[in-house]
């Protein structure tokens, strides 16, 4: 697999074509009648072409196959191997992690569902190059997006929202929890 060594952090960082590649070329040997699409997740810090610094995830509609990377999602990914790592995440750095990691994983599952970046309004689609952009991002389609993956596959959204809410309380996603109930509340009227 293409690698490089990061002008920035120094660190190793992954082509993520080598990943989907991989995903590709092994389609035959998993089972395909039950893969509606493959996602690699990696703590790989990885990047799409030589020009960029790093990219979160990368999906190839094509192939319904995408990769993602924890590594820049990680508090301690900044730091050298020379500084001190500091112990386990606290309980608002697990929160944001998980948070930016669900954005991701769905965001990059979106792409492989058709849904190109929404210019329409701030929405789990928007494009994110930094840790800013990201956190901006809800864990939601905004109405159109949500509209273009309903008309292709029909589901149930007061269902899929119940589900989310319940997701979201689990592992404390307090403000995506309003904001699902919120929405469930305006559909059961």
């Amino acid at each position: 697999m293409t690698y490089r060594i990061n002008d920035e952090t120094q660190q190793i960082q992954y082509r993520s074509g080598g990943f989907l590649n991989y995903l590709s070329q092994t389609r035959s040997q998993r089972d395909i009648k039950r893969e509606l699409l493959c996602v690699a997740v990696t703590m790989a810090d990885i990047y799409p072409e030589e020009n960029w610094d790093f990219i979160y995830g990368q999906a190839r509609l094509t192939d319904i196959v995408a990769v993602y990377s924890f590594a820049r999602l990680d508090p301690q990914f900044y730091t050298t191997p020379d500084e001190d790592r500091r112990g386990p995440l606290t309980e608002k750095e697990r929160i944001i992690m998980l948070r930016r990691c669900i954005k991701i994983l769905l965001h990059e599952i979106g792409h492989l569902f058709g849904l190109e970046h929404c210019i329409y309004y701030i929405c789990l689609m928007n494009g994110a190059n930094n840790e800013k952009e990201m956190d901006r991002q809800p864990l939601y389609l905004c109405p159109v997006c949500l509209r273009k993956v309903y008309s292709t596959l029909q589901f149930d959204v007061r269902h899929m929202y119940k589900a989310f809410v319940k997701l979201c309380e689990k592992y404390s996603l307090e403000e995506e929890s309003i904001w699902y109930r919120k929405r469930l509340d305006c559909i059961q009227k």
